[in-house]
């Protein structure tokens, strides 16, 4: 039988990948993503965001298969997401004062979030890809992105929103998939883990 694992403590892809059906176990990866994707840009220039999230998805992954106990028939699952405002990556805010600048950037824009996301069974096979879904963010006043993080915790969240929060008020609408911008891509996963013969929407694992 397929043994999932989930290469994430984010307790939003936990609860998607639960809604989708699967049942699976929980790994945290301990990759350090700022210190590959600084050593990747000093090799290579500039990195596009997609390929950015789609590599360090693939090396979440990679640590876990590396690093912990696995079998022929396990799948580990590593995802990352980015907001993109500008062709600017926004990380996690460092902190209230950051998070506040952030939204300030994002006010009035339509940005980009992309998900990259990576698959790899038990005897190294592995798949990658990513999803972009655009959202129109209505104009936010300082007042606002202010009182919006001081009540709501924003320190863990790429570009210091949720879509599913409060935040929802900002935004005026989305081009593509919803769950992507909570933070997984839902239906790009769902078919690709039919390539590893899992196959969640006739009951899968």
């Amino acid at each position: 039988m397929k043994q999932l694992i989930l290469a994430s403590a984010s307790p939003r892809r936990r609860e998607l990948l639960s809604n989708m059906g699967a049942v699976f176990e929980i790994r945290a990866s301990e990759f350090d993503e700022r210190g590959f994707i600084e050593k990747q840009t000093e090799l290579k220039g500039y990195i596009p965001p997609e390929q950015q999230s789609t590599m360090l998805a693939l090396e979440k992954a990679r640590y876990v298969y590396e690093n912990t106990d696995i079998t022929d028939e396990s799948v580990i699952i590593g995802v990352d997401t980015a907001v993109v405002a500008d062709d600017v990556i926004l990380g996690k805010p460092h902190d209230e004062n950051d998070a506040i600048h952030m939204l300030g950037l994002l006010s009035g824009k339509t940005h980009k979030v992309i998900s990259g996301f990576a698959l790899i069974d038990g005897k190294g096979k592995t798949y990658t890809d990513y999803d972009v879904t655009l959202v129109h963010m209505r104009e936010i006043s300082e007042k606002e992105a202010r009182h919006y993080v001081e009540t709501e915790y924003v320190l863990d969240k790429a570009g210091a929103y949720a879509i599913q929060g409060k935040a929802s008020m900002f935004i005026k609408g989305i081009e593509g998939c919803y769950f992507n911008v909570v933070g997984l891509p839902v239906y790009k996963l769902a078919e690709a883990l039919k390539n590893f013969d899992i196959d969640l929407s006739c009951g899968g694992i």
